[in-house]
């Protein structure tokens, strides 16, 4: 069940909730906070603080090219795919991909075989569509399927 109302599960869902919901799954570990933020856009005082740098410590994000974080972006089904696959501590994959639009040469091609095989997302109409955006709806049922995907 959701704890979302209609409305905000229609919202898109962003970097930040991404990030602060895997860092909650793994128990919200302690992490050693730097005295000065690693993103331009993101304050120590920030109440997400802790779980953007704990994704940074275990290499599940490391912010954009620009060097800012961007937590308030929405996240696309690749997004979630890397970050999920990453927060898994990046296993293995095998196998090939039966979307027609995920090529072995397509960003992000070894974490969204896996997140479909880990049945993360589940694509629908026989096509991945890595740059669909998600929404907070979406993320929420992802993230139940990550926590509870097949080990």
């Amino acid at each position: 069940s959701t704890s979302l109302n209609d409305e905000e599960q229609k919202q898109p869902a962003t970097r930040g909730e991404l990030v602060s919901s895997l860092y909650e799954m793994k128990g919200s570990p302690k992490v050693d906070l730097p005295e000065v933020s690693p993103w331009p856009d993101v304050k120590t005082d920030d109440p997400n603080y802790a779980a953007y740098i704990w994704a940074r410590e275990k290499g599940v994000t490391f912010g954009w090219s620009d060097g800012k974080f961007h937590a308030d972006a929405g996240i696309s089904r690749a997004t979630v795919a890397a970050l999920t696959y990453r927060a898994a501590g990046s296993p293995a994959v095998q196998g090939v991909s039966s979307f027609p639009d995920v090529k072995p040469d397509s960003a992000f091609y070894r974490e969204i075989l896996w997140s479909t095989q880990q049945y993360v997302i589940n694509p629908d109409f026989g096509a991945f569509n890595a740059t669909d955006l998600v929404n907070r709806g979406q993320l929420e049922q992802m993230l139940f399927n990550f926590q509870n995907r097949a080990q």
